[in-house]
């Protein structure tokens, strides 16, 4: 706010534009008060995106004149600085990125930068990075297990953990068993984590982790015949 005696004249408030808007003043009428003092409304600047979240800064020449375009003031120089709000909206610590913050979801509380995943049945993404998971190693293998996932919606893949079988360490990626419901068919657990499709309750439906073969394509005439360890040997 800034003030200034106008006599009872009428006054203009005269901003000087930022050169790349050209030389031409912005003029903006101001109210006059009874006391013979004046005040001018704020000035609005509007800026993008990448300028707020940078913080940029315009330096901005005011002087008030009056209708005749006499000086009722000294010219003097504002310094418009954009400062973002602090947007927490889900309460969890971190401003949006909207507001120049990391949060990725503002609505999610349990969902921001560094937060630690989780394995759940809904795939939620705790940490902004939908190539991470819930680590679960049930078995003690050292692979984790293939039901823990996330899914990127960018990408349209799973992104989950290689073992097929985590109450077996017998059981990891490359390993196989057998098709209970078929002799002949034996299944490969998959060794990539990423995976065009879900994962499917039963983890040997084909189109899940495992790959479906045939044990005579790895050996004519032969049937799969299970092992004591849960693995799978077409014999």
């Amino acid at each position: 706010m800034a003030s200034a005696c106008t006599a009872g004249r009428a006054a203009v408030a005269k901003f000087r534009r930022d050169p790349a808007l050209g030389p031409k003043p912005l003029n903006m009428f101001v109210k006059e008060w009874n006391e013979g003092y004046v005040t001018f409304v704020p000035l609005v600047v509007v800026r993008n995106k990448e300028e707020w979240a940078n913080g940029k800064t315009r330096q901005v020449t005011i002087t008030l004149r009056d209708a005749g375009g006499n000086a009722l003031s000294n010219a003097f120089s504002l310094t418009v600085g954009l400062v973002p709000p602090s947007i927490d909206a889900d309460g969890d610590g971190r401003k949006s990125e909207e507001t120049g913050g990391d949060d990725c979801d503002d609505r999610d509380a349990k969902r921001f930068p560094g937060n630690t995943e989780v394995a759940d049945e809904n795939d939620h993404d705790e940490d902004c990075n939908y190539r991470t998971f819930g680590l679960v190693d049930r078995d003690g293998d050292g692979f984790p297990d293939a039901r823990s996932c996330n899914y990127d919606p960018n990408e349209h893949a799973w992104y989950c953990g290689n073992d097929c079988d985590d109450t077996n360490p017998a059981v990891y990626p490359g390993e196989m068993v057998c098709d209970p419901r078929s002799p002949t068919t034996i299944f490969v657990c998959g060794t990539s984590r990423t995976l065009p499709n879900r994962w499917t309750r039963d983890p040997r439906e084909p189109g899940g982790f495992w790959d479906a073969y045939d044990c005579g394509s790895i050996r004519a005439g032969s049937k799969c015949l299970a092992q004591p360890n849960g693995r799978g040997v077409c014999l």
